[in-house]
C-alpha cells in the first residue's frame, strides 16, 4: 500500500513515533495496530496524528454493519460470515461493540469469545469496544478504528452493535451497508422495526430462522418494508440464516456482494462515504468547540456569577442562559 503522510506533529519526537507507527499499521503489524486503537480510544494525540494520515484514498475496505436485538446471535452470525471470507482469502476487521463490565467500565469481551476460532488468525482482526458514552464517543472512536483496519490492509471490516440505543441509528453515519438481525422468537418484530431500524437496514437477515414464528416474522416484514433501502429492487433484501450450522451464510455473503457491486456502479457509495465525512466533520467540530467554549466559560466572570445566581434560585436556568449568551464573555 503506498501512502503519503499529510500531518505534521507539534514535537520532533512524537512526530518519528507517529510515522513509524504509522508505517508499520501499513505494513500489517497487528502490535502496531492494536497500539493505534488504544490511543484513539484514549483520545491520544499521537493516535489522532495517525488518523489525520488516513486520507479518504487509502480507504478502500468496504465496511459493514451489523445491528439487532440482544440475543438473536449477531456475533455467531458474523463468525459464520467471517469463515466464508476467510475461504475466499479475503481479510476481515472485526469491531464488537460490547455491554461495559460494571467493575473495570471495559468492554466484557463477548465477541471475542463467540469468535475464538478466528482471533488468532492473521488474516482476522478482532477488537472489543466497550459501550460507555456510546450515545457521544462512539461514531468518532468507531471511525477511527474503521481508519486504522483500512490501512492495515483488511478487505472487508464489519461493525457490530450492542442492539440497544441510539448508537444503532449512528452506526450508518460509519459504514457502507447495514444488516439489520431478526429471529422468529424475539417478540414484536413491528414495534422493534419501527424503532427506526427500518429506515436503515440495506439486508434484514432473519437468523435462527428453524424457530417457530418464521411466517409472521416474513409476513411482518413484508408489511412494513416496501419503501426500504435495496436500490437494485426498491426494497431491503431478506435473507434466513440459521447462524449455528452456517444456512443461508452463503446467501447472505452474496447478497452483500450484489449490492455493494450496484452501490459502487451507480456512485452511490461514493456519494454516501461524502455524505458520511460530512457528518463526521460537523460531529468534531462540535466537539471541539464545545470543548474549548466550556474552558471558557469556568475561566469565564459573568459566567460564575450567573452560575451562583442559579444555584441560589436568585435566577432560573432558561433566563440566565439567555442573559449569558445575550452579554458574552468577559
Amino acid at each position: 500500500m503506498v501512502v503519503m503522510v499529510h500531518f505534521k506533529a507539534t514535537y520532533s519526537g512524537l512526530w518519528i513515533v507517529v510515522i513509524e507507527l504509522f508505517k508499520k499499521i501499513s505494513q500489517g503489524d497487528r502490535r502496531a495496530l492494536a497500539r493505534a486503537i488504544s490511543l484513539v480510544e484514549s483520545d491520544d494525540p499521537s493516535g489522532l496524528d495517525v488518523l489525520r494520515a488516513c486520507h479518504p484514498e487509502h480507504c478502500q475496505s468496504f465496511v459493514i454493519g451489523v445491528t439487532g436485538a440482544p440475543g438473536v446471535g449477531k456475533s455467531t452470525l458474523i463468525s459464520q460470515l467471517t469463515e466464508r471470507y476467510l475461504d475466499d482469502d479475503i481479510s476481515v476487521g472485526i469491531i464488537g461493540v460490547d455491554p461495559t463490565s460494571p467493575f473495570s467500565g471495559g468492554a466484557m469481551l463477548g465477541d471475542r469469545i463467540r469468535m475464538e476460532k478466528h482471533y488468532l488468525d492473521p488474516r482476522v482482526f478482532i477488537r472489543s469496544m466497550a459501550t460507555r458514552d456510546r450515545n457521544v464517543s462512539l461514531p468518532k472512536r468507531v471511525r477511527g478504528i474503521v481508519r486504522l483496519l483500512t490501512l492495515s490492509g483488511k478487505d472487508i471490516i464489519v461493525v457490530e452493535s450492542v442492539g440497544v440505543g441510539q448508537a444503532d441509528l449512528d452506526i450508518q453515519n460509519v459504514v457502507d451497508l447495514v444488516i439489520v438481525v431478526l429471529a422468529p422468537d424475539m417478540g414484536d418484530s413491528i414495534q422493534f422495526l419501527k424503532a427506526g431500524l427500518m429506515e436503515i437496514a440495506d439486508i434484514f437477515v432473519i437468523n435462527k430462522s428453524d424457530h417457530l414464528g418464521l411466517d409472521n416474522m416474513i409476513h411482518d416484514l413484508n408489511e412494513v418494508v416496501d419503501s426500504g433501502n435495496d436500490i437494485l429492487l426498491g426494497r431491503s433484501v431478506v435473507v434466513k440464516t440459521q447462524s449455528l450450522n452456517g444456512e443461508g451464510i452463503v446467501k447472505l455473503k452474496q447478497s452483500i456482494q450484489a449490492y455493494r457491486e450496484v452501490l459502487e456502479s451507480s456512485g452511490g457509495l461514493k456519494q454516501k462515504r461524502e455524505d458520511q465525512r460530512s457528518v463526521e466533520f460537523f460531529e468534531l467540530v462540535f466537539q471541539e468547540l464545545k470543548l474549548r467554549l466550556k474552558d471558557d466559560m469556568y475561566n469565564d466572570s459573568i459566567f460564575k456569577s450567573t452560575l451562583q445566581k442559579v444555584k441560589k434560585g436568585d435566577i432560573d436556568p432558561y433566563s440566565a442562559v439567555l442573559t449569558f449568551l445575550e452579554r458574552g464573555f468577559n
